[in-house]
């Protein structure tokens, strides 16, 4: 299963580390462990075994930054645009099913418009 989120920037904070595989791959564990923390335990130490190989099934897209400076002999990427996108891949439903409830447990969005907006809390 394959899943495209939008990221909207928030706050005045628009810089990352160049190398941001880890902090994203961290973020998923996270969001995975708020529907499930036995199973983002077992995802992180131990994952599938197939031939003696451990697996976590998941991988992601690099980030989508479609408005970035990388200023010289820098380790960071400076963020000029207010979203950016990537993909996240789910080999088994089980892991996307668990990705999808964290992302929504527990969070704050608006629904509707510029004009007229309702403020939820999804419980």
């Amino acid at each position: 299963m394959r899943l495209k989120l939008t990221l909207k920037r928030r706050g005045k904070s628009n810089t990352l580390p160049f190398n941001y595989a880890y902090p994203v791959s961290s973020w998923i564990y996270k969001v995975i462990s708020k529907a499930d923390g036995n199973y983002a335990d077992f995802l992180h130490d131990r994952g599938y075994e197939v031939a003696g190989k451990r697996f976590k099934l998941f991988t992601f897209s690099p980030l989508n930054i479609p408005n970035r400076d990388i200023p010289n002999n820098s380790d960071r990427i400076i963020i000029n645009c207010d979203e950016i996108t990537f993909v996240i891949s789910f080999y088994m439903d089980k892991a996307a099913e668990h990705f999808v409830m964290g992302l929504f447990k527990d969070q704050h969005f608006g629904l509707g418009d510029k004009i007229s907006q309702v403020d939820n809390n999804s419980t």
